[in-house]
């Protein structure tokens, strides 16, 4: 099983965090129905390619994000939209949970031969339930003053990344910037709705 991009670990791991400051500004990020999971490290995803033209790649994902219905990794190589893909999720006790139905629906270059690769499964898959991918920021709170909350502290997150790989500081500031931002429409917000932003009273115990 071969990866599809030549890079080295530090190399990948500073364009997965180039691509997920990307992501933290962009507006698309916030407008996505299924909230995109970071997958675990010892989670390993493989994927089955089946070119139009005909012929199977058998390839080592590097994953960039996860959700109910679709996958994001790069690729090193073009593929053509409607690409069918076989997704195996592999856990740390090597079961498996197969995705057979999947489909490539955004290809974009990256950089030299590597290509950001947007699949989505035929069905929902419930993999955050599966492997743990859960995102607990908002628990089980569903309202527009917790997605903000887990929104702001994704891109916490992703600062603290940018940090501790020795970004740039241009582009530490950037996301800082767009991160008070965020957080002065939020209060913005709540100035508006002032009941959103009360905290329920503590119950004696």
């Amino acid at each position: 099983m071969r990866d599809s991009i030549k890079l080295n670990d530090s190399e990948r791991r500073a364009l997965l965090e180039r691509l997920a400051l990307h992501d933290a500004v962009s507006l698309e990020r916030s407008s996505r129905e299924h909230k995109r999971l970071k997958v675990p490290s010892n989670i390993t995803i493989e994927v089955i390619l089946t070119h139009p033209g005909g012929g199977e790649v058998h390839v080592r994902a590097v994953v960039k994000d996860v959700s109910k219905t679709g996958l994001g990794m790069l690729y090193g190589g073009f593929l053509h939209h409607g690409t069918r893909v076989a997704v195996r999720f592999i856990g740390d006790d090597r079961n498996a949970l197969i995705v057979q139905g999947a489909k490539v629906v955004r290809c974009v270059h990256v950089q030299g031969p590597v290509h950001e690769i947007g699949m989505r499964f035929d069905a929902e898959v419930p993999v955050d339930s599966l492997f743990g991918l859960v995102d607990d920021r908002a628990g089980d709170d569903d309202s527009p003053q917790a997605a903000a909350y887990a929104q702001l502290d994704s891109m916490c997150n992703d600062i603290v990344r940018l940090v501790r790989s020795r970004n740039s500081f241009a582009e530490i500031a950037e996301l800082a910037k767009r991160l008070g931002e965020a957080a002065e429409k939020e209060s913005a917000v709540g100035k508006e709705n002032p009941a959103e932003n009360e905290k329920p009273a503590d119950t004696p115990g």
